[in-house]
């Protein structure tokens, strides 16, 4: 099980280091990940989220 965990954590720092290492390449990307969620998730969460508000 920490054998896991450190795996998953070493993949991590490695990802985040790409990202670092060429932004360029993957600043737009991660740019049209952003735009689609805040046109397809935050809308559809929406109503939800103010509904769940007045149900407390």
């Amino acid at each position: 099980m920490r054998l896991k965990k450190i795996a998953v954590c070493a993949v991590l720092i490695f990802f985040g280091a790409v990202l670092i290492a060429f932004p360029d390449r993957y600043l737009s990307v991660c740019f049209d990940g952003i735009c689609l969620w805040a046109e397809c998730v935050l809308p559809s969460l929406f109503p939800f989220m103010v509904i769940t508000l007045l149900l407390i």
